[in-house]
C-alpha cells in the first residue's frame, strides 16, 4: 500500500490535520485549498459529490462530513483501491468526529497533533488480518488453482477492493483488473449479493466471484474455458474464505 498524504479539512479549505506518510510533499494549505475548490465546483455543476481526482501517477481520494463540514481526503498511488481507501476515510472520520464533536475549533491547529497517530493506525493496517503462516497456505491455494489449464493467473481481494495477493498476472492487467472491480463495488452496495461475474480486461475473459470477506478474480485462459473456470473459481474462493475465517477465530480465542 502507498498512502503519501492524509488531510482533515474545513469545506472552505482551512487545514486541521495533515498527515505525511509517503513521498510526495506538498504545502498542506495549497492542497486543501484546491481540493476544496475543486469539491465545491464539481457539486455545483454536477449536482454530485467527489469521490476522488487523479493526477498522473497518484490520486486524491476525498470524503465529506456534511454533519461537520469538514472534508478528509488522502493522496495515494494511482494504483490503490477508491474503495478501500475510502472505507478508510471513513473509520477516520467516525474517530475524528466522535472525539472532537463538542469543540468549537479556533485558533492553533496543534491541538489536532495527537490524532495523527489514530490517522496512521488507520491508513496503515491491513486490509485483512492475516497471519503469515495463513497468508502462505492461501498463496500456495492460488498457485495451485493458476496450474489449472483453463486459467491464466488469478488475483484475491479484500471485500473492499484491497489487493491482497496476486499470481501469474502482469502488472498492466493487474492495475486494469482493480480498476474494473471498483467499478462492479460501486455499481452494488455489497459484492457478495452477486453471483460471479463474467468480465473482459485487455482480451482476456475474467470470472470475479465474492464473499462477505473476499473477492477473487481469476483471469481465464479463452472464452471457452470460462465455465469450468467459473467452478473452479467458487470451490477456491470457498477453501481459502473458510481457511482465513478459521485462522482469525483462533487468533481471537
Amino acid at each position: 500500500m502507498t498512502i503519501h498524504n492524509v488531510y482533515v479539512f474545513r469545506k472552505s479549505g482551512e487545514p486541521l490535520v495533515h498527515v505525511k506518510i509517503g513521498s510526495i510533499e506538498a504545502d498542506p494549505c495549497l492542497v486543501t485549498g484546491l481540493l476544496s475548490a475543486i469539491y465545491s465546483f464539481t457539486l455545483e455543476i454536477t449536482k454530485k459529490r467527489l469521490k476522488s481526482i487523479t493526477v498522473e501517477d497518484c490520486q486524491f481520494v476525498v470524503l465529506e462530513d456534511k454533519d461537520s463540514s469538514l472534508i478528509f481526503a488522502a493522496c495515494v498511488d494511482f494504483e490503490e483501491s477508491v474503495i478501500d481507501i475510502q472505507k478508510r476515510l471513513k473509520d477516520i472520520k467516525r474517530l475524528f468526529t466522535r472525539k472532537y464533536k463538542d469543540i468549537n475549533y479556533v485558533g492553533d491547529v496543534t491541538f489536532f497533533k495527537p490524532f495523527e497517530k489514530e490517522i496512521k493506525e488507520v491508513m496503515l493496517a491491513p486490509p485483512i488480518n492475516i497471519d503469515g503462516s495463513t497468508l502462505l497456505t492461501v498463496k500456495e491455494k492460488l498457485k495451485e488453482m493458476s496450474e489449472l489449464s483453463e486459467i491464466q493467473g488469478c488475483a484475491l481481494y479484500s471485500a473492499t477492493g484491497k489487493p491482497i495477493l496476486s499470481i501469474q498476472i502482469p502488472k498492466n492487467i493487474e492495475v486494469s483488473l482493480l480498476k474494473r472491480i471498483e467499478s462492479l463495488l460501486l455499481a452494488s452496495s455489497t459484492f457478495q449479493e452477486l453471483k460471479p461475474v463474467l468480465i473482459r480486461v485487455e482480451r482476456f475473459p475474467v470470472v470475479v466471484i465474492g464473499s462477505d470477506l473476499l473477492i477473487l478474480a481469476v483471469v481465464v485462459q479463452d472464452d471457452e474455458s470460462v465455465g469450468a473456470a467459473t467452478i473452479v473459481a467458487e470451490e477456491y474462493l470457498k477453501k481459502i474464505d473458510f481457511t482465513i475465517k478459521i485462522a482469525r477465530s483462533v487468533l481471537e480465542d
